[in-house]
């Protein structure tokens, strides 16, 4: 979410917009987020809305890096597995490379306690109206979109306590709240069976990926 919004501000804050999309994944976004936190440049865009390392002025700089990477990646693989790698280097180098060389990399941690995420999502919601009042003044609106995960579906004792405290919270900030897990009830028969193939953890399948579509193609009309 940090990266997220980092991203917004130093890209796209200045744009107009009638409606922005804000996808949330409830099976790692609150993770992702406290690792983010201890990113300091990271915790400056959120802090001191004045921030910026000026990126939108420095494409070619980002294209160096991005280009660089690319080379010495495919110097590394064997002429035949080059075409495979191409389609995957521009994302890597994206997601290392350039966050290093701006100083957005981050501790890895595998997992973050039940008893910390309250502090995360006070985070979320502090980055969601900074995100809305923006909007708010070009007359533009944000959609919220909760993702559900696979053990909501998986675990019979899954914990909805988080779950209840955000969707509460958005609708309490006037944030258009789409809850894709009452629209996957709404659809489907068997949520479990039927978005996630082969009932493993992971994204959703090309059914419930073509639902979660339609679903906004119908709120952007």
């Amino acid at each position: 979410p940090l990266m997220n919004y980092a991203s917004y501000k130093k890209f796209l804050k200045d744009k107009k917009f009638k409606t922005i999309i804000w996808m949330f994944n409830e099976e790692n976004d609150l993770e992702n987020l406290a690792l983010e936190k201890n990113n300091t440049i990271l915790m400056k865009y959120l802090n001191d809305e004045e921030f910026t390392q000026d990126l939108v002025f420095r494409q070619k700089e980002v294209d160096k890096i991005i280009n660089n990477e690319i080379k010495n990646e495919l110097d590394r693989k064997p002429k035949e597995l080059k075409k495979f790698y191409l389609r995957n280097i521009l994302l890597v180098a994206k997601l290392t490379n350039i966050r290093s060389f701006f100083g957005l990399t981050f501790t890895n941690k595998s997992f973050v306690k039940q008893s910390k995420k309250e502090a995360e999502i006070l985070n979320l919601f502090k980055v969601l109206m900074l995100i809305k009042n923006s909007v708010d003044k070009e007359n533009g609106k944000l959609i919220f979109v909760y993702l559900p995960e696979f053990n909501r579906y998986k675990m019979p004792d899954y914990n909805f306590d988080h779950y209840n405290l955000i969707k509460k919270k958005i609708i309490e900030l006037e944030i258009e709240f789409v809850d894709l897990s009452e629209i996957f009830k709404q659809k489907t028969k068997n949520t479990l069976k039927e978005c996630f193939s082969f009932e493993r953890t992971g994204r959703y399948n090309h059914h419930c990926d073509k639902i979660l579509a339609e679903e906004l193609s119908k709120r952007l009309m």
